[in-house]
């Protein structure tokens, strides 16, 4: 009887040192956090010499971002510009200390413009270059933005059941269903007028629909077109082969080059986010993991709802970062 126990104990032990070899996992960049938890204090304490990046952050972009990362109560919600660029800095400033504690995802995964923290990371692009295009990226966006704009998240209703409410009762190009998130979740961006219009069709049929919220770039719509700033941009840059593959949500497809990287850039922000599409290739690919960066837990619930068999992260705070690397990682000396 001792002998079976030994054995099923030793079984067990297998089983997991196994499951431990074969987890491949995927860094998630969102593209629009609100609320940083005080990740910026919590870290320059712990790593002073992050500093320079924060520092280095606020001249390019000519925005004061450090207080966005220090103070919890700073109300940023209704500043995109803000939300963009500082959610970026913290994207590449986590990956950059986890880069430190040796742990290395086997693909990434940016979504929206978290795209341009995932080519830092993938080393195709260094930061001062990715500050660059994620700027002239929101700067043709405000270019090319309409007037009155809003979006609201919708769930409860098929892909096809909120097509036919959009088509049905608005005018064309004037609402967009601008990110397929989960098989039941989305957001709908537009002409405020309209985004409310259909939101109350949505709850009369069963679904339902969240705030209504006003922003600055209609981003991931038909409506919006690309400046020459942005595609002299980004004709201009030399992308290397990526070091670890970026999965586009938006092209639904794993990028291995330069010029692949190119191609996707050149219309990323007028195309939909297809968040639901890509994170289920990646799990073609074998990834049975996925690790948010420095977000709020919201595309760790999409992914569940895609699939409730994969593990989900979320490094929101510095305790969850620290309990990554007791997991994942190595702890710094």
């Amino acid at each position: 009887m001792k002998s079976i126990l030994l054995f099923l104990n030793l079984l067990t032990t297998f089983s997991s040192l196994s499951l431990m070899e074969q987890r491949k996992s995927a860094f998630v960049f969102p593209a629009r956090v609100i609320n940083f938890k005080n990740l910026g204090e919590a870290f320059l304490k712990s790593y002073p010499e992050m500093e320079d990046l924060f520092d280095e952050a606020d001249l390019y972009f000519n925005e004061e971002l450090n207080p966005l990362f220090l103070n919890e109560s700073e109300n940023i919600a209704n500043i995109d510009s803000k939300i963009y660029f500082s959610t970026h800095v913290m994207n590449c400033l986590l990956f950059s200390l986890l880069q430190i504690h040796n742990l290395k995802p086997e693909a990434l995964l940016g979504s929206s413009l978290g795209i341009y923290a995932s080519l830092f990371a993938s080393g195709s692009i260094s930061f001062k270059e990715s500050n660059t295009l994620i700027k002239t990226a929101i700067e043709s966006i405000k270019k090319n933005s309409i007037d009155k704009k809003a979006f609201t998240e919708i769930s409860g209703l098929s892909a096809n059941e909120l097509s036919s409410i959009t088509e049905d009762s608005s005018p064309k190009e004037s609402v967009f269903i601008s990110h397929f998130n989960s098989p039941n979740q989305f957001t709908i961006s537009g002409y405020e007028q309209y985004v409310r219009k259909i939101a109350k069709l949505v709850t009369a049929s069963g679904g339902i629909s969240s705030s209504i919220i006003f922003i600055d770039h209609l981003i991931h719509t038909g409506s919006l077109k690309l400046s020459p700033l942005l595609k002299e941009a980004i004709a201009a840059f030399d992308f290397k082969v990526p070091e670890i593959p970026i999965c586009s949500d938006t092209d639904v497809k794993l990028l291995s080059s330069g010029e692949e990287i190119r191609i996707t850039l050149s219309d990323q922000i007028t195309k939909p986010v297809l968040f639901e599409k890509a994170v289920r290739l990646l799990i073609a690919e074998g990834i049975n993991s996925f690790i948010e960066i420095g977000g709020e837990g919201k595309l760790s619930k999409f992914i569940r709802w895609i699939d409730r068999k994969i593990r989900t992260y979320c490094i929101q705070d510095k305790s969850s970062f620290d309990y990554h690397l007791k997991l994942f990682g190595k702890a710094k000396d």
